[in-house]
């Protein structure tokens, strides 16, 4: 008869065996997921190094910004950006021109042709980690783990920019609350912007005088400038700016950009740009000595008040319509800068001397001159983005940065 075999601590041996396999692939999960948190850390930093390149990118004029941009975003990864709890490094070679073209399927992006300025950033970084438990297990190498990122200088559409600029140096003085320098005058400071325009309406209004109006007694912030949008070609395209944005013109191709490409100044015509724009402003028979268009914004309904504008559409509530109007700075005869496009409350046009303001107190609601511009600063378009905005690459006073790979 056969003794019957002890097997006692078998099970003990196959669950040693067992749990260090359990505890080596625990190992690699944990190592594989630390992983993807490095390429996440890696991928946040390349994305914030590109947004930083095309903030550079559209500082930097010239249609071989390159070595600038790379110059800017190096040092700026080198103190900024980490990944696995170590600083990240980028060299030129990392930082690529590129240029964007929107479209279907995430659009294109490729090398810029021959002549033609680059409006995108790319921006590669990489980390070489290595795995906490593979290294127990003897495993001292490292994963290469490089993360690429684009951001797209978009310009910003807006739609139905009237033809006068108004004087940036109002503007940054009653948001800045210094003198500005002229004809260089610096950006606005977005922070004290919001300030300014959580005020009352009544803290920040502007009275505009009409081009060439010259010296007057009355209170003003100086006077408007009035521009075409392309071209020498006068009253016709001037007038033609004040269409509403219903209008089947092609609004999309009237855009604004900071050297006046596309707002050229007519030094020549400048004393006419008055005239013009009481021919364009008045909506229907108008009133005064005009008698006003079918596509003119403003309505001059109140007999009382008879520089009071009053939107064409409605036939209720009180005076004002928002306009998009350009705010820019004359360096020369011929060239404005524009600095922005921003939303604008028009209460008052005048278009004599004759007229009323109800917005202005007595006794300066009247008596100013033809082509005099009442009303308040609603908003910077170029620093916010509606429904109603388009992106793309045609010329703009606007734009906005906007990852795209």
């Amino acid at each position: 008869m056969r003794a019957k075999q002890v097997r006692r601590g078998s099970t003990l041996v196959m669950v040693g065996i067992m749990l260090v396999a359990f505890v080596g692939v625990g190992a690699i999960a944990a190592d594989i997921g630390r992983f993807y948190v490095v390429t996440s850390e890696v991928q946040t930093a390349a994305d914030a190094a590109a947004i930083e390149g095309a903030r550079k990118l559209m500082m930097t004029p010239g249609s071989t910004p390159g070595a600038i941009v790379a110059a800017d975003v190096v040092p700026w990864v080198a103190a900024n950006q980490r990944a696995n709890m170590t600083p990240l490094s980028a060299s030129a070679g990392d930082v690529e021109m590129l240029f964007y073209t929107p479209g279907a399927n995430g659009g294109t992006l490729g090398s810029p042709l021959a002549g033609e300025r680059p409006n995108a950033v790319r921006v590669t970084l990489q980390s070489t980690p290595k795995g906490f438990f593979a290294q127990l297990l003897g495993n001292t190498g490292t994963r290469l783990l490089k993360r690429p990122a684009t951001a797209w200088v978009a310009s910003l559409g807006s739609n139905c920019v009237r033809p006068m600029s108004f004087p940036y140096d109002s503007l940054y003085r009653r948001v800045m609350l210094t003198a500005p320098n002229p004809p260089n005058t610096g950006l606005l400071d977005m922070a004290k912007f919001t300030t300014f325009t959580s005020q009352a309406t009544s803290q920040r209004m502007f009275t505009f005088l009409g081009q060439n109006s010259g010296t007057i007694a009355k209170p003003n912030d100086g006077e408007w400038t009035g521009f075409n949008y392309t071209g020498n070609k006068g009253k016709p395209s001037f007038v033609d700016g004040f269409e509403p944005c219903t209008s089947v013109s092609p609004w999309y191709l009237k855009k604004l950009n900071f050297d006046a490409g596309d707002g050229v100044l007519l030094p020549g015509q400048a004393g006419n740009y008055v005239t013009w724009a009481n021919s364009a402003v008045p909506y229907g028979t108008g009133k005064g000595q005009n008698k006003g268009s079918p596509t003119g914004i403003c309505d001059f309904r109140d007999p009382s008040n008879t520089a009071d504008c009053y939107d064409p559409s409605s036939s209720t509530g009180g005076p004002g319509i928002t306009i998009n109007s350009a705010w820019g700075e004359n360096v020369s005869q011929t060239k404005t800068v524009f600095k922005y496009v921003g939303e604008f409350q028009l209460l008052c046009y005048f278009q004599g001397t004759g007229d009323t303001c109800s917005k202005l107190t007595s006794p300066n609601n009247k008596g100013y001159p033809p082509g005099t511009v009442v009303g308040y600063v609603r908003a910077i378009k170029s620093r916010m983005i509606t429904l109603g905005d388009s992106l793309g690459n045609f010329t703009s006073g606007q734009q906005t940065i906007v990852l795209v790979r």
